[in-house]
């Protein structure tokens, strides 16, 4: 009883205690829970119409676009600008196979997997197929023969590691085009399903014959707006307060910022001159001399000596191109300077006289029994057999084998892959037509030298040339600097410019900088900087010292404007050069007004404005300009459609000036109504217009959350 007791008078502690054990335990689950919703929220690359795309799924697209993009340029590289695009490809595939199959679902269109198939390999082949330069034979005809080899590839994954690589991008690619092409195919169904239900109707068919019935020789005068001085016309500032309140929705903008920032340019420093000048001075005499050229150079120069350093006229380094045809062998020059580069030239062999490119085919076995086999293939070709044909039977490597194993147009430096060194080397030594086999790793290789580019005279030269740059010490003394100007800025742009001012820099400025900026101002490779910026607020002075192109940038952001438009600021001068416009047309319209009481004749009225009397012909209601000039006005071409025969104008302020027009003669230019013709005739038109309306109509109501710009 004892115990009971002492249990129930610890009851509301024990009851205190498992109730703060629940609650932590709810609240640390919540936040174990809210961690991951912020985490994968983070991780949402887009959202459009509610559906969300992870970074994961989205690069996914970019690397096979980007295999695509290497499929069909040959490229084994893909720089930073073709990023970017292979990017914005993927962004707007996203939109649009979004945006299709969710309206396609709601109305249950679809492709069959017969009508996809007949399309990628039937008798209606997309569009998207018959471009693919992987479906093209060696006479450069679109082959489906070469679609039906493809396939056939890719249902038979190869065992060997390297070759399967290869076959898992081949197989991506093919992916990329299938999901290409069904895309295409449901787009155009939607769209043409639309057009159908948008039709021309009769009235509409008149009134364009009508607008194009009658066309108007006129006489007119212009009195144009500079006849007024700008510094004669004063708005308010209201009037453009006002303008700009009513016309707010011509000013919109995505989110900007202005930023302050200063660079420091990576540039050498006089020891960096020094270091350069001091190898030249040690090894200069050892270069002119030396039976070893190649070590000399290899080791020192940023222009390497080896079997690619034949020149000829076209290839040769302009500032050596004399000295290296006019000189014998051993000759030199040398050391000089120019563009911050110090260079010694020497001339190795002279009389050279070969082909600048040659041009391969191959055809590559795999096998145990690969030699064997090649020797077989080499005897059949020497004997007069189709390469091209053996190519496409035997050949490994599908790409080149559906060319008839064209490798293409190479120099001599164009080594790696398939070509190794000695296959180029040997190439340009061989006559046109010689077959040579190589052992390779994976198996023998058959190479033909089946053309070669007009031989042209040579030069061997070694060249020991090094360019002056920022030494590691110099590139660290610079941050410093940068650093200590960060530090001096103390997180405040007012600090921030003070800093600069005592330190004699040079503060720029970047307005109206956009969050997809790559560049501020003539600082390049600035996209980190830029999406940091974007997180800073304003008057602060970002973070870190940012390396971009050549430069440490220390920056501040000056200003943000978020609030989807131009600020007045920003607007004020265009607004008031509209305005000024505006009343200059009405001072001038008055004046011309009050000239035509005393001078009803047009010919009189020139005279008494001081100006000439112009003519336009074939004038109608749907030209775009007037006279010979080609001026664009659009209030006056109107305003000519209601005129009468030798019917003067009042004044007209269009986009020149103010004109007062007067019809000289009308016609109808137009045969009579064909309705039937003229409907075909906008039908043509609005089949063309259509689809890119449509799709912009979707656009603008898609709800799109757009994030990539935090990722890339």
């Amino acid at each position: 009883m004892a115990t009971l007791e002492k249990i129930r008078s610890w009851g509301p502690v024990l009851v205190i205690i498992v109730g703060l054990a629940l609650f932590a335990f709810i609240v640390g689950d919540f936040l174990t829970q809210g961690q991951r919703f912020f985490r994968d929220a983070k991780n949402v690359v887009a959202q459009i119409n509610g559906e969300k795309f992870s970074y994961e799924a989205y690069n996914s697209l970019v690397g096979q676009f980007t295999n695509a993009y290497r499929m069909e340029s040959g490229a084994s590289e893909v720089n930073e600008e073709a990023q970017k695009q292979i990017r914005n490809r993927v962004w707007q595939y996203l939109l649009q196979n979004t945006k299709i199959t969710e309206v396609t679902q709601k109305i249950g269109m679809d492709i069959s997997p017969d009508e996809l198939s007949d399309h990628l390999f039937g008798n209606n082949i997309h569009r998207i197929i018959m471009q693919c330069p992987l479906f093209y034979d060696d006479q450069g005809q679109f082959s489906t023969a070469a679609i039906k080899n493809f396939m056939d590839y890719l249902q038979n994954p190869p065992a060997n590691q390297e070759q399967r690589e290869r076959h898992d991008n081949m197989q991506l690619y093919w992916n990329y085009l299938v999901n290409n092409v069904r895309l295409d195919i449901l787009q155009e169904k939607y769209f043409s399903l639309i057009g159908k239900s948008v039709v021309v109707n009769n009235l509409e068919a008149q009134q364009l014959y009508n607008n194009n019935r009658t066309t108007s020789d006129v006489n007119y005068i212009l009195q144009p707006y500079f006849s007024i001085a700008d510094s004669l016309v004063k708005i308010p500032e209201a009037d453009i307060k006002n303008f700009f309140e009513k016309h707010k929705h011509w000013y919109k903008q995505d989110d900007n910022i202005n930023l302050s920032y200063v660079s420091f340019d990576l540039k050498p420093s006089q020891d960096d001159y020094k270091s350069v000048e001091n190898l030249f001075n040690k090894y200069g005499d050892e270069f002119k001399t030396t039976n070893d050229v190649a070590e000399v150079v290899n080791i020192n120069s940023d222009i390497p000596y080896n079997d690619h350093s034949v020149y000829s006229q076209a290839t040769v380094p302009t500032y050596l191109k004399d000295f290296a045809f006019s000189g014998k062998k051993d000759d030199v020059i040398g050391p000089f300077f120019h563009d911050d580069t110090y260079t010694m030239a020497r001339i190795m062999e002279t009389g050279i006289f070969s082909p600048d490119s040659v041009r391969l085919r191959h055809i590559y076995i795999v096998g145990d029994d690969s030699q064997k086999k090649a020797d077989s293939l080499i005897n059949v070709i020497i004997a007069g057999g189709d390469f091209a044909a053996l190519a496409k039977q035997f050949s490994a490597v599908q790409q080149t084998a559906n060319r008839g194993g064209e490798i293409g147009w190479v120099t001599r430096d164009m080594y790696g892959g398939v070509l190794t060194k000695d296959m180029i080397l040997d190439a340009f030594k061989s006559n046109t037509s010689d077959v040579t086999s190589y052992e390779m790793d994976q198996g023998t290789q058959i190479i033909q030298v089946y053309e070669k580019s007009p031989s042209r005279n040579k030069v061997c030269l070694a060249i020991l040339e090094r360019k002056v740059m920022p030494s590691t010490e110099t590139e660290t003394e610079i941050f410093n600097q940068a650093r200590q100007f960060l530090v001096d800025s103390k997180d405040k742009i007012d600090d921030f410019e003070k800093a600069a001012k005592d330190k004699n820099y040079i503060v720029r400025t970047a307005n109206n900088l956009m969050k997809t900026a790559y560049e501020i101002g003539t600082t390049q490779d600035a996209r980190q900087l830029i999406r940091k910026a974007f997180d800073t607020k304003k008057g602060k002075v970002l973070s870190e010292v940012f390396s971009c192109k050549n430069q440490f940038v220390v920056a501040a952001v000056a200003d943000v404007n978020n609030s989807g438009y131009q600020t007045l600021k920003d607007v004020t001068p265009s607004i008031n050069s509209q305005l000024i416009r505006i009343k200059k047309g009405e001072i001038i319209a008055s004046q011309i007004a009050d000239k035509m009481k005393q001078n009803s004749d047009l010919h009189t009225l020139a005279a008494a404005l001081g100006v000439e009397i112009k003519q336009a012909t074939s004038v109608n209601f749907s030209s775009v300009t007037l006279g010979v000039g080609g001026e664009q006005e659009p209030a006056v071409i109107g305003k000519i459609s209601t005129l009468k025969q030798n019917q003067i104008s009042t004044p007209v302020a269009g986009n020149t000036g103010v004109y007062v027009v007067q019809i000289t003669n009308q016609t109808d230019s137009v045969p009579d109504f064909n309705r039937t013709q003229t409907i075909q005739g906008m039908e043509m038109q609005k089949n063309y217009y259509l689809p890119y309306m449509i799709w912009q109509s979707m656009i603008r109501n898609a709800k799109i959350n757009d994030n990539r710009l935090n990722f890339y």
